[in-house]
């Protein structure tokens, strides 16, 4: 078992410990997750490891079809680019602001199409903490939800990212 995220890079010790896993991915767990992964298998490369798209599809008849309203978590970007002195962000190595890395509008567009293909969804939550940071893309993804008639149910930013436009 493989962690990976906040808790496992600001407290790594203390998650294997806790939870008696076999190791954690700390920081951006891209190329580590591939490495793990090909560590595992005789394979060269695994499919989807390294998609922006996740492989909802792996879940089968898991997926509640019939769930009222059914709706998915995409994850858009993550880290943060400022720097408040409260925030977890400081705990991290080179702690501070300008750690934020977003999908291209396309790619988290091409994930609600895939997923509202997949399962019929049309409700979507948005997990990170920062989707508002980048105006314009922030608004070309809710705009093709409106023209789909899709429904936002929640999106995190902060106050100073709002502006009328968005």
């Amino acid at each position: 078992i493989i962690w990976g995220g906040i808790m496992p890079t600001i407290m790594p010790n203390e998650i294997m410990e806790a939870y008696q896993i076999d190791g954690n991915v700390r920081q951006a767990g891209e190329i580590g997750a591939v490495e793990i992964a090909n560590s595992y298998t005789n394979n060269t490369s695994i499919p989807n490891v390294e998609s922006h798209i996740p492989a909802w599809e792996v879940l089968g008849d898991a997926i509640n079809k019939e769930q009222t309203p059914y709706y998915h978590m995409i994850m858009s970007s993550r880290g943060c680019p400022f720097n408040c002195s409260f925030c977890y962000n400081q705990s991290l190595p080179g702690k501070g602001g300008g750690k934020w890395a977003m999908r291209p509008a396309r790619t988290v567009i091409d994930e609600m199409e895939y997923l509202h293909e997949l399962c019929g969804t049309t409700v979507f939550t948005f997990g990170d903490d920062n989707f508002l940071v980048d105006k314009e893309r922030a608004i070309a993804i809710l705009e093709y939800c409106k023209t789909k008639g899709w429904y936002i149910e929640e999106c995190i930013g902060h106050i100073n990212n709002v502006n009328e436009e968005l």
